[in-house]
């Protein structure tokens, strides 16, 4: 009678780590699916197609970000204006497709990154975005945070 006690109380509590594991799961990809829904802030004649990566709603990027940009107009120049709290010294770069990478080095405040387009861009591109730091979070905040994604201009 213990043993069979015993044995329910097992299969009981396997159960329930499996159901709840499955839940967490569930969960996890629920907010994958959100935050892949992040639209990058875009000015210019241009649309986001498709969802991001490395895009948060409050306005910060991951050390490595990127999204699909389509041209509704010739895009001869992207600027990427953000933000960093921290006074250390990063390196931020853009990259559009298997163009060469565009790099500053910029420290705490608003920084902008001009990358020139020859020829224009005229189709469906992908911006990959990274940065070679993040910045200090709060402890409560274990997200990658790198910087603060203001704009994202095309110029026509």
């Amino acid at each position: 009678l213990l043993l069979t006690n015993r044995d329910n109380w097992t299969r009981r509590y396997e159960r329930l780590e499996l159901d709840k594991n499955r839940e967490l799961t569930d969960k996890q990809n629920y907010i994958n699916e959100i935050l892949g829904k992040v639209r990058a802030p875009l000015t210019g004649y241009v649309l986001q197609e498709g969802g991001s990566t490395g895009l948060y709603a409050d306005g910060w990027a991951a050390s490595s970000a990127s999204f699909t940009i389509r041209a509704q107009q010739p895009v001869k120049r992207l600027t990427i204006i953000g933000w960093r709290p921290d006074q250390t010294t990063v390196t931020i770069g853009a990259r559009v497709h298997d163009l060469p990478e565009v790099e500053i080095t910029t420290g705490e405040g608003l920084f902008h990154l001009v990358y020139d387009v020859d020829p224009p861009l005229t189709d469906t591109f992908q911006l990959l975005l990274r940065c070679s730091e993040r910045s200090h979070n709060s402890p409560e905040d274990s997200r990658d945070l790198a910087f603060v994604l203001v704009e994202v201009r095309a110029e026509h």
